[in-house]
């Protein structure tokens, strides 16, 4: 059984990663593709816990509401991405140098106690 660990945990980027990502093309029509504004914090989601991201293009979403691990994506600066009408960006982790944070996994049957620990890490993070 794979180790989970803490909400807040910083999940780092590495070319080793054990979790490669999406294998198959992405073939869905974007609405746009640019530098995104100055600072964005956006989430991706996995059907299992990811101990590092790989460095290649991953997907992200606005808001939290998928259901699997969430991890929190804050990009201190704008970065080059594409974006897609379901609420969701593309962006290369091999450019963009986010920082990376384990939010706690969300179920069907916790969703209350999920955001409630997220917004509290959120707002722990933001108010150093």
């Amino acid at each position: 059984m794979k180790k989970q660990t803490e909400i807040g945990t910083e999940i780092k980027i590495s070319a080793n990663a054990k979790y490669y990502g999406q294998d198959m093309r992405w073939t869905e029509q974007k609405s746009w593709e640019g530098w995104t504004d100055e600072k964005m914090c956006l989430f991706h989601f996995s059907d299992d816990f990811i101990e590092s991201f790989c460095p290649k293009q991953t997907c992200f979403f606005t808001d939290a509401n998928a259901h699997g691990h969430c991890y929190l994506f804050i990009f201190d600066k704008g970065v080059e991405a594409a974006f897609y009408p379901t609420n969701e960006y593309r962006m290369d982790l091999r450019w963009a140098n986010p920082k990376i944070y384990y939010l706690g996994e969300r179920r069907y049957d916790n969703h209350a106690e999920f955001a409630k620990k997220a917004n509290e890490f959120y707002f722990h993070l933001t108010n150093k």
